[in-house]
């Protein structure tokens, strides 16, 4: 069986959510990621989104506060 999904905040802090799964962003202009990074915070401002990549130029957009680290460990995604 699926382990249970652990919730970093409690339910009602959570927000209707977009999500991209693997965003590569390796091929864009700088330039290009600087806007797409932009784009993905006005749209956090109304829904929660949610992407998962290995781009630092995208991360490097986000404030850190906004960046949550998932790991597997033994099988667990950890926060």
């Amino acid at each position: 069986p699926a382990a249970p999904i652990r919730r970093p905040f409690p339910a009602s802090h959570l927000r209707p959510a977009a999500g991209a799964d693997r965003l590569f962003v390796g091929r864009l202009h700088p330039a290009a990621v600087a806007v797409l990074g932009g784009l993905i915070r006005a749209a956090s401002a109304s829904v929660q989104v949610i992407i998962s990549t290995q781009s630092v130029g995208l991360v490097n957009q986000m404030e850190a506060a906004d960046v949550m680290v998932v790991e597997k460990q033994d099988g667990q995604s950890v926060f």
